[in-house]
């Protein structure tokens, strides 16, 4: 499992995202694609406080694609914190200590998909 994290400064202040390859490649078997979870945590788009979610994508011929009510998706944390790097790393570590859980609740959701399309 390919598990790769970057921080950076942007236009909303500090943003952590971590990029987990899924070892199942879920419901998209298109040759040079790949299944990959995303943690994000950033500045909440209203309001302020942190956020960090979590979400499975598909990766491949240079796209990203997500769709909606079908790949998994979750608020993992909320806080009213100042979106200070130092925030921002505390919570997204705080997230990914449970990145097990994560990944399997995950695969879950998304083999119950693939369930209720056959």
């Amino acid at each position: 499992m390919t598990i790769e994290t970057y921080m950076r400064k942007g236009l909303n202040g500090w943003k952590a995202e971590t990029f987990v390859d899924l070892a199942d490649n879920g419901g998209d078997k298109e040759e040079g694609t790949k299944r990959q979870l995303r943690i994000t945590t950033s500045k909440h788009s209203s309001g302020g406080g942190l956020t960090t979610y979590v979400g499975a994508c598909t990766v491949g011929g240079g796209f990203v694609r997500s769709a909606i009510f079908r790949d998994f998706h979750k608020l993992a944390a909320r806080s009213a914190d100042r979106c200070t790097e130092k925030n921002v790393e505390a919570q997204h570590k705080a997230v990914l200590a449970g990145l097990d859980d994560l990944i399997a609740e995950a695969i879950a959701y998304e083999g119950a998909k693939q369930q209720e399309k056959a």
